[in-house]
């Protein structure tokens, strides 16, 4: 197997990787199958399925965490306030089907 680059602007891009017979180790997607072109499942940038939907819930996090601070609070406090926010959310039933 030899990884595949494509010249674009001036610097070299991963396109992924020549190959013949069977591929093994990983989970594998066919970029091009013309040019047996594979990339490594592992290897695709991939967003979190539910990130945009958390993420329309900023501002009411936002509030959460306003709301439940004290005067005197540390990085740590917001950060444990925001996740028991999105633990909340996430485990109510009609989420996540309320944002599909």
């Amino acid at each position: 197997m030899e990884r595949v680059y494509k010249y674009n602007n001036g610097k070299y891009e991963e396109l992924g990787i020549d190959w013949s017979g069977w591929p093994a180790d990983g989970i594998w997607e066919v970029q091009d199958a013309k040019q047996q072109l594979l990339v490594k499942r592992d290897d695709i940038k991939m967003m979190p399925p539910f990130l945009p939907a958390l993420k329309m819930k900023t501002d009411e996090c936002t509030e959460y965490i306003v709301a439940n601070l004290g005067s005197n609070y540390s990085t740590r406090q917001v950060a444990e306030l925001a996740a028991e926010f999105y633990s909340r959310l996430v485990t109510e039933k009609e989420f996540p089907e309320t944002f599909l």
